[in-house]
């Protein structure tokens, strides 16, 4: 029987994660792993974050729910949806508000894409579970990027 994702990280859990993130960290990483990747296309990169990841454009929830919802329905399965998961719990997402958006993808985009968002979604918490219970690890966004590469790649 499958465990209610729920149920994996309480209301303390995501409150020690949210007490260690650093938004500055994540938009910085962002821009240099992507940007770098293909430099001609950094000007584009560079205004997307500017400008799509300003809070005065769109709130970074709503941003982050939007994201969520894109990836599942491209991506399921992916790393970038797995980070944008954490990111967006960091911003104020519930696991309810995840799961509840990976629902409405489902309804649109077909089950397999709401059933492997879920499989991520899973291995995100189980892995965000496993740091928080571990007494050396690192709850930093950099730590949890670490982790979760080594998770999903």
């Amino acid at each position: 029987m499958s465990t209610d994702l729920r149920q994996i990280l309480d209301d303390d859990a995501i409150a020690r994660l949210r007490a260690a993130y650093a938004p500055d960290f994540m938009l910085s990483s962002g821009r240099a792993s992507v940007a770098n990747a293909f430099p001609p296309a950094a000007g584009y990169v560079h205004w997307v974050i500017d400008h799509l990841y300003d809070p005065a454009t769109m709130p970074p929830k709503e941003r982050e729910r939007c994201l969520i919802a894109l990836l599942a329905q491209s991506d399921p399965g992916s790393f970038t949806l797995a980070i944008h998961v954490y990111w967006g719990m960091m911003e104020g997402l519930t696991v309810s508000d995840v799961l509840t958006t990976l629902a409405l993808v489902g309804a649109y985009a077909g089950m397999q894409r709401y059933a492997t968002g879920q499989s991520t979604t899973r291995r995100t918490l189980k892995t965000l579970a496993k740091l928080l219970a571990a007494p050396d690890a690192s709850l930093a966004p950099g730590g949890i990027v670490v982790a979760l590469i080594a998770e999903f790649q």
